[in-house]
């Protein structure tokens, strides 16, 4: 055989390959397999980052809220009471 043949029924396995199966067990072996790799600091290092993007998250939304109730408490649409019993 030359090598174009070869190169040809190579590419002809690898593109009529059908595509791997990716359900419940597929993804608990390779979280298995990450979390058995991972060393305890990067592991505390991700879960960190993971809950300082939700607090970063949250922050945000809270900024966003307090700007509309200011918005409608200037436009007349809540009473001035109500935005000081909120920040309290």
């Amino acid at each position: 055989m030359t090598e174009d043949m070869v190169s040809f029924q190579l590419m002809h396995v690898v593109l009529w390959r059908p595509p791997p199966c990716v359900n419940g067990e597929w993804k608990r072996k390779i979280a298995t397999n990450m979390l058995a790799t991972v060393s305890d600091a990067r592991c505390q290092r991700l879960v960190l980052l993971s809950v300082e993007s939700a607090v970063s998250f949250m922050v945000q939304v809270i900024h966003i809220l307090w700007a509309l109730i200011e918005r409608s408490m200037r436009k007349g649409f809540l009473p001035q009471q109500l935005g000081r019993d909120f920040k309290s």
